[in-house]
């Protein structure tokens, strides 16, 4: 495993490599690229410009994928008191060149979601651009590559936007979202 650790307004950004084989990562994206993808998904209320997503039954998929279940085990790992989380959101988005994105909040300011995101495709060119950028007071602050099979652990709150492939991209950009809230949070 490589890690690197970043923070951000005194919060922890976690960047994880290399814990899952090429064949894990392979199979993912395989089965990600097979998938039916609705345009709904939305960074901001004011969007005009919904991207494509496909929703997954949190719970099930937490418990019965591999993927959910290392999201569990980062979970465990990387956040004080992990027991006290539970999944209500795990779903991918697919961006294309051309797409729009906004920075946004996976959460209001001081609920404290994790969000766990996993870069799905099997190969990625940095020329392709794409990176998830982070900000802090409206100024981008670090952005992260979307290398095939790296995890991002962070709170939701912290303000990021997903980056758009590159006009030389010919593929789409996949990244899986698992979102972890309190328990006793009403949703």
């Amino acid at each position: 495993m490589k890690l690197r650790q970043e923070v951000i307004d005194s919060k922890n950004v976690y960047i994880i490599d290399d814990i899952l084989t090429d064949n894990e990562v392979n199979s993912f994206h395989k089965f990600a690229s097979s998938l039916s993808y609705a345009r709904t998904e939305k960074s901001i209320q004011v969007d005009q410009f919904p991207k494509y997503v496909v929703n997954f039954e949190p719970e099930k998929f937490e418990n019965t994928t591999f993927l959910g279940k290392k999201s569990k085990e980062l979970l465990e790992q990387f956040v004080e008191d992990s027991e006290n989380y539970k999944v209500f959101r795990a779903y991918i988005n697919l961006s294309l060149y051309g797409d729009v994105e906004f920075p946004h909040r996976d959460c209001p300011q001081g609920r404290g979601d994790i969000t766990i995101l996993y870069y799905v495709n099997e190969y990625w060119e940095k020329n392709y651009e794409g990176e998830t950028i982070f900000y802090s007071e409206g100024d981008s602050q670090f952005c992260v590559l979307p290398k095939p099979g790296r995890f991002i652990v962070f709170n939701g709150d912290v303000e990021h936007k997903g980056g758009l492939p590159s006009r030389i991209c010919k593929i789409p950009r996949y990244t899986l979202a698992i979102k972890y809230c309190y328990k006793n949070l009403e949703l």
